[in-house]
């Protein structure tokens, strides 16, 4: 953690530099502080995340393969194991019977959820997690009226599950600790926060 700080210390630096440049202001208002965030990130952390995963690999390795096992025993299961109600896996007037069935209404958040790993900075990461999750919300229309953290949480361990991520503990860990402090309390950080409550949940799952 304190490594991750100093991190986002000197990525704070970075951005200071860039709007003391006169150029960064532009580019927030035309691409939002995300984008601008991402730009800063390609500078520098690439090389620097390949080199933490090895890290995550050797010291987390055996943890993340357990998290791994479980999540694909889940794909079969039906949906309520992930306390998934009716009303938002029912294909027509027929639920589905496992999760994986189920997400194949939210194909399109699934999709774009595989794409986390190739995703080379933070910054990148969490645009392809904001993304992934508009598209789960989208796919709830005439489903739902209101999408409440209730639902979205489960919907998100869903997402997980079925998006397969061998990596999954290690992008969980880059975006919550490399969460860059100018985006900790916007809708950014609540995708992130939503995430780790259902990879959380997910890690701790009693599959019978």
């Amino acid at each position: 953690r304190a490594a991750a700080r100093q991190l986002l210390d000197f990525e704070a630096g970075l951005l200071e530099m860039c709007y003391a440049g006169g150029r960064a202001a532009a580019i927030e208002e035309a691409h939002g502080m995300l984008r601008l965030i991402e730009i800063v990130q390609e500078a520098y952390q690439p090389p620097l995340l390949a080199a933490l995963q090895r890290l995550h690999e050797a010291a987390r390795g055996a943890a993340a393969a357990r998290h791994h096992a479980t999540r694909d025993s889940l794909r079969t299961r039906h949906p309520e194991v992930l306390g998934l109600p009716e009303k938002l896996i029912a294909d027509g007037a027929v639920p589905c019977s496992t999760v994986l069935e189920a997400s194949w209404l939210y194909a399109a958040a699934v999709d774009e959820c595989r794409k986390l790993p190739s995703r080379p900075t933070a910054a990148a990461k969490l645009g392809c997690l904001v993304e992934a999750t508009k598209k789960l919300a989208a796919a709830t229309a005439g489903r739902t009226s209101e999408l409440s953290a209730d639902d979205l949480v489960p919907l998100t361990a869903m997402l997980l599950v079925a998006a397969a991520l061998p990596s999954l503990d290690f992008e969980a860990y880059v975006l919550a600790e490399l969460l860059a402090d100018a985006l900790a309390t916007g809708p950014e950080a609540y995708c992130v926060c939503t995430m780790q409550v259902a990879a959380g949940f997910l890690a701790e799952v009693v599959v019978v």
